[in-house]
């Protein structure tokens, strides 16, 4: 559940003692923000293991950045790039798949995808939903 999985975050927030104060005030704002985009996601319909997967994995970032950029970082959406035959991960450490599949899914709900993206989104959703795909393709 989304929520429990925030209050986790904040505790270990408020119970970590050698924080800096300013840090630990961004990190608080941070994780709030990241929240608000989790709940986002959630009010859109996506499956809940995938929103708690993007959640806990980004939370994780923020509590370990060492820097206010880093967490500025972390909150940037996860964009892949094309390499002129592909589309790509990047090697960014703050890039999830797990939120490029649901960026991918909100995009064709806005006009059709081109055929490089729709590979790319059904390659992500091949990935994380195995099952899924074997019940659409067959």
């Amino acid at each position: 559940m989304l929520e429990y999985e925030y209050a986790k975050q904040i505790t270990k927030l408020l119970f970590d003692e050698n924080e800096d104060e300013k840090i630990q005030e961004q990190r608080f704002q941070n994780l709030m923000k990241l929240f608000k985009l989790a709940r986002f996601y959630q009010e859109r319909g996506f499956l809940p293991d995938l929103i708690e997967t993007y959640f806990i994995k980004k939370a994780e970032m923020i509590q370990t950045a060492k820097t206010v950029k880093d967490m500025e970082q972390i909150l940037k959406p996860s964009k892949p790039y094309y390499d002129g035959n592909r589309i790509r991960s990047p090697k960014s450490p703050y890039y999830l798949e797990e939120e490029e599949l649901m960026i991918w899914s909100l995009t064709s709900l806005q006009a059709p995808l081109m055929d490089v993206a729709y590979q790319r989104y059904f390659e992500l959703f091949q990935k994380f939903y195995p099952e899924k795909t074997k019940e659409i393709t067959s």
